[in-house]
């Protein structure tokens, strides 16, 4: 017994299959060049290269880690200062209204 499979029902499911795929082909298509033997020629000229340069990445990392280490500790420093200052700028107005009030209370 055959089974007939109404082309309704699984013709749109069909037609995004074959769309897909074609897609699919134009992306390997494209793809092809990138790996080909004429742009690995130059790999083991680039990795003698590629060291030096890696460990320049390396050392600039660790100064930056350094550098951030040393703005934070200067940022907190500064912040410090800054609370400190602000205390004095309170206890310095309190000592001035304080005298204000008691020369008033003199007249």
């Amino acid at each position: 017994r055959v089974r007939v499979v109404s082309s309704r029902r699984y013709g749109k499911q069909w037609y995004q299959r074959r769309v897909r795929a074609a897609v699919q082909a134009k992306k390997i298509e494209e793809l092809k060049g990138v790996v080909s033997p004429g742009n690995l020629k130059n790999v083991a000229e680039l990795e003698k290269r590629m060291g030096p340069l890696t460990l320049k990445c390396l050392q600039l990392h660790d100064n930056g880690e350094e550098v951030n280490k040393d703005i934070n500790e200067l940022v907190n420093r500064w912040n410090g200062i800054l609370g400190t200052l602000s205390e004095q700028f309170v206890t310095w107005d309190n000592l001035l209204r304080n005298a204000e009030e008691a020369l008033r209370d003199q007249d």
